[in-house]
């Protein structure tokens, strides 16, 4: 077994060498491990390795040092359980509120920062083996005048850490097996393949893409190199000054190849590479050591090769021994622009972005790239700095992706949790029981959650119980009344478990509300803040079965709940710019790569400083032999070497951009390396660009959908296509012929390229279809008799529409989420009974003749001509008969419109392109039965807040209901009827003619000239 070390500048094809080796090994049949450092960079190489050997898996574990840490506990036999980060945090807060006040950790048990600083130095003092009295001990003996240490704070620190080992050594799993912290655990599984390496079976191991190893890492790297062969890669260069900081890992590494070499157990064959390894056949080798080798990079071109080669490096000496002047000047003699490396200065911090996404914009097109091939680097990946980068991005129609957490609180899941945690503990007031109404409002709905608000507001209440009393009473349709009542009022309890039940039962109704109905699942940042909370409710219950005084208290738990990091945003990913903070791209190669907003404190960042056990204590103990703990590299090389990896990471051309002001005027030191670069490419110079501080940003409308180029009438050939597929077809739904008189383009693309997203099973169409079938089981149950409807007692009707909804609904709603069911059929509940109620009185004098009727086919109203052959045929919802004036019977058209904006007097028609009504009325007309009235019915309430039914809308003779929708005498209803007729001819005939174009003067896009329809883009090539 052997150690080999591949060192080399960034561009020096290290990973050809590692991958040549790791390919070697799969074809043995050896099981390598390539470990690399993110989850993204195993999906990188895991394809990698697939492209290279055809497709064909080579048996090889691609994976993080997390995957490879499970694979040697499996091979040693150590049980998985551990104590999660959860229970840790929950031991050190218990532990931290027995401090007393006014000491340095007291009154701190209910801050996570001081949590989780505590958690790091527990686990890094158990990746060492060391417990707290030891660490005490040392700590007490430093001078605390010259090292600063603290004396209270050191106790304090023993009393915390040893309570906490104390409390967590007897938590035991399922098993009964003992809880050790990860790193324990870590160091558990190294002792039992130390002891024994034949466990780990020889797998050849291979790690590439670190730049520095921690304590366990380097650990875990001794222990499998007296067990394997292992190949460890690094940027180093031994006479740079900007991989310096790397010298002690390298140092580390080259004495455990010396320690593990001859050992022959596990041994490959393959290592160490020598001359004539085939791994090594297509790399330049500096120089080749036994157990390591140097690989040198070719020389890059233009400004980027000069950076690589001289970033950070000493400056010449001049010919009198001063260092050479590098002060750039654009009169230089030789000097030089260099078009690779580009400098953007912006005004202010958006003016920079704004130049930036300009900047990038055109180097795509210059360069013909795709947007996967450019990355951004910078700082606040996840704050200002990234999301104002992503807007102007995305405002030029850029793909991106900008993966980032956000705290739970900033969706309606986080948001609703949290506040449902303070109501069942009855610590809640009136704006928490908002929030959870807020959260579960459907689109339909906001408005009533806004208007009871409003309500709340006005009358002064602001206890959570009275505002959900009153909630009830004020909206029978909003989904959050469900989510109110998951735990009844009289059995909410103060009590952790209670609160824990409570919240888990209410979580599955909150995504049901907030799924987003497209888009990849994975994606949807609401279900991600509900995997994120179940995650964390479950380990809570957990940990209150082994100790409940261990759960936090109903406030603290609201606040962690809200707090929670939920990851969201575009992954990277082919189409997509990828903005991260620069330690994720530091590894990956693009074509364009821009390190953004770098003022001062970008590059070098500030040193962090331990507030528990700085620096200055770990170098003394370090020296004092006793507890070690982990040494930070110096910031200035380890910033030094980040900045060099991504400079060199371009393949086509580097952007570096800065705000040389902020928003506000004032002035912007530029980042420090910006000098190092300018002193590097002396004395040529970064091609410069820069854009004053931005004006003010007039408002604007940001349209739903983007236009479409179908603004003009389709050429010949496409005219002639159309013909094709129309001249054959002779009968149309008399829903199409009221689209299409809409806009024939949308018509197109829902009824002849069925692109649209419509589909039978979604919740409006079970919504509507079930309307119609309880109103005609209702009123065929109730009002068949020819009773007038004014004679029906609406007790009867009403009782008569439950029925029919007890009967009709759960079939219709059998495959929808229980909750989403309950919520659509309480909807269906109010607004059909809210109709049947107002029967009598709307309708008094009608009655019913018949549901359902049949227009066209085989039914018993004939089809309506439109001229040319052409017939619209389709199903009327109701047919009613009423007594006239002169003593004839009429006949009257009802139809129902789900919504609120369906209902649309007669007045409106022609501008509206509304023709239903009217087309059915002309079919049903006869001589001595002529048409009394045709109106569109509403099913739905008038609002989310008021439950009764809207009032019809359409065309009504005079004196036949007594209402006011179009009143008209007789002949002008015949008229009305045969204008829509006409209407609908006339777009039939442009249709088969070829005439796609939004019509003028009734085109829902006649103001833009344009269809925008959504399902446009997927007819587009």
């Amino acid at each position: 077994m052997t150690l080999q070390l591949v060192t080399g500048p960034t561009n020096a094809s290290k990973a050809g060498v590692v991958l040549g080796l790791v390919r070697r090994w799969g074809a043995e049949s050896r099981s390598p491990v390539l470990v690399v450092p993110t989850g993204p960079d195993a999906d990188r190489y895991r394809r990698e390795l697939l492209r290279v050997s055809g497709g064909v898996s080579v048996g090889v574990t691609v994976g993080t040092f997390g995957r490879l840490t499970e694979l040697v506990r499996r091979a040693a036999g150590v049980p998985a359980a551990t104590l999660g980060p959860l229970a840790r945090e929950r031991l050190l807060a218990a532990a931290l509120a027995h401090v007393a006040p006014g000491r340095p950790l007291g009154r701190t048990a209910d801050r996570p920062g001081v949590r989780r600083r505590l958690d790091g130095l527990l686990e890094e003092l158990a990746e060492r083996g060391f417990g707290p009295d030891a660490l005490h001990a040392d700590l007490a003996d430093l001078d605390p005048l010259e090292h600063g240490v603290d004396g209270q704070l050191v106790e304090d620190l023993r009393g915390v850490l040893r309570d906490v080992a104390t409390s967590s050594s007897g938590l035991v799993d399922g098993q009964g097996h003992p809880l050790p912290s990860p790193a324990a655990q870590a160091r558990i599984v190294r002792q039992v393949v130390a002891a024994d390496p034949a466990l780990w079976g020889g797998r050849p191991v291979a790690f590439y893409g670190f730049d520095d190893l921690t304590f366990g890492q380097m650990a875990l790297v001794r222990t499998l190199a007296r067990a394997a062969d292992v190949v460890v890669s690094l940027p180093f260069e031994d006479e740079r000054l900007a991989t310096s900081a790397r010298r002690p890992v390298v140092d580390e590494l080259r004495a455990v190849a010396a320690d593990a070499a001859g050992r022959s157990r596990g041994s490959t064959g393959a290592l160490p590479l020598k001359d004539g390894s085939p791994e090594l056949a297509d790399v330049a080798v500096a120089s080749l050591g036994r157990h390591e080798v140097a690989l040198s990079a070719g020389s890059g071109e233009g400004g980027r090769g000069v950076l690589e080669r001289r970033l950070f490096e000493p400056r010449p000496a001049a010919a009198d021994g001063r260092a050479e002047d590098v002060a750039p000047s654009a009169d230089a003699p030789g000097a030089a622009t260099f078009d690779d490396v580009v400098l953007v200065e912006g005004g202010s911090a958006r003016a920079e972005a704004e130049a930036l996404a300009d900047e990038l914009l055109a180097v795509v097109d210059e360069l013909t790239l795709e947007w996967h091939d450019v990355a951004v680097a910078v700082r606040e990946a996840g704050g200002a700095a990234g999301a104002r980068l992503e807007r102007e991005l995305v405002s030029r129609g850029v793909p991106v992706a900008r993966r980032r957490d956000v705290p739970a609180r900033r969706t309606a899941i986080g948001a609703a949790v949290a506040a449902l945690a303070r109501i069942r503990t009855r610590a809640g007031s009136a704006d928490d029981v908002v929030a959870v109404l807020r959260a579960g409002a459907s689109l339909q709905n906001v408005e009533a959650v806004d208007a009871f608000a409003l309500d709340l507001r006005r009358s002064g209440l602001t206890d959570a119980a009275a505002a959900e009393h009153r909630a009830h009473e004020f909206s029978p349709t909003l989904e959050g009344r469900d989510l109110l009542g998951t735990v009844p009022a009289d059995r909410r309890d103060p009590g952790a478990e209670h609160l824990l039940d409570g919240l888990l039962a209410a979580l599955p109704l909150l995504e049901e509300l907030l799924a987003a109905p497209t888009g990849p699942a994975d994606r949807d940042p609401e279900l991600a803040a509900a995997r994120r909370i179940r995650e964390h409710l479950v380990a809570l219950s957990t940990l209150a079965g082994a100790d409940a005084g261990l759960l936090p208290g109903p406030a603290e738990l609201a606040e962690e709940l809200a707090e929670l990091p939920v990851p969201v945003g575009e992954p990277a990913g082919p189409g997509r710019l990828e903005i991260a903070d620069p330690p994720s791209l530091r590894g990956r190669q693009v074509a364009v790569l821009a390190l953004a907003d770098l003022r001062e404190q970008a590059f070098p960042a500030p040193e962090p400083v331990d507030p528990l056990v700085d620096r200055d204590a770990r170098e003394v103990l370090a020296r004092a032999g006793g507890t070690t703990l982990g040494l930070p590299v110096a910031r200035l090389a380890a910033e030094r070497v980040l900045f060099l990896e991504l400079v060199a990471r371009p393949t086509r051309r580097l952007v570096l951009s800065r705000p040389v002001a902020s928003d506000a005027g004032e002035v912007l030191p530029p980042a420090p390396f910006l000098a190092d670069v300018a002193a590097a490419l002396h004395p040529g110079r970064p091609l410069t660009v820069f854009r004053g501080a931005s004006a003010v940003r007039p408002g604007r409308r940001r349209a739903l959908a983007v236009a479409a180029p179908f603004g003009a009438e389709l050429d010949g050939p496409g005219r002639e296509a159309v013909r094709r597929a129309l001249l054959d077809r002779k009968r149309f739904a008399v829903r199409e012929v009221e689209r299409l008189a809409r806009c024939p383009v949308c018509w197109v693309v829902e009824h002849l390229a069925r692109a649209d997203d419509a589909t039978p099973d979604s919740e409006a169409q079970v919504h509507g279809n079930l309307v119609h079938r309880v109103l005609e089981r209702a009123l065929v149950d109730a009002a068949s008799d020819g009773i007038p409807y004014g004679d029906i007692d609406p007790a009867v009707l009403v009782t008569a529409g439950r029925a029919a909804l007890r009967a009709e609904g759960p079939r219709a709603t059998a495959g929808m989420p229980a909750h989403r069911a309950r919520v659509l059929l309480r909807r269906v509940d109010v607004g059909v009974s809210a109709l049947l109620a107002a029967l009598p009185e709307r309708y008094g004098p009608a009655a019913l003749r018949a549901t359902e009727v049949v227009v066209g086919g085989d039914g018993a109203v004939p089809a309506i001509d439109l001229g040319d052959g052409v017939e619209a045929v389709g199903r009327i919802d109701r047919v009613d008969v009423v007594d006239l004036p002169d003593g004839r019977r009429g006949q009257g058209v009802v139809d129902y419109k789900l919504g609120v904006g369906g209902a649309v007097g007669a007045g409106r028609w022609a501008a509206t392109a509304t023709l239903q009504a009217g087309l059915y009325a002309g079919a049903i007309a006869t001589p001595s039965e002529p048409v009394a009235f045709a109106l569109y019915q509403p099913t739905s309430p008038a609002t989310g807040v008021d439950p009764g039914a809207r009032p019809p809308a359409g065309l009504e003779l005079r004196g036949v209901l007594g209402g006011r929708s179009g009143l008209k005498e007789l002949d002008d209803v015949a008229a009305a009827v045969e204008a829509v007729r006409a209407r609908a001819a006339e777009a039939v005939a442009l249709l088969r003619a070829g005439a796609v174009t939004p019509l003028a003067g009734a085109s829902i896009h006649a103001d833009s000239g344009v269809c925008d329809h959504a399902a446009v883009a997927r007819l587009l090539p």
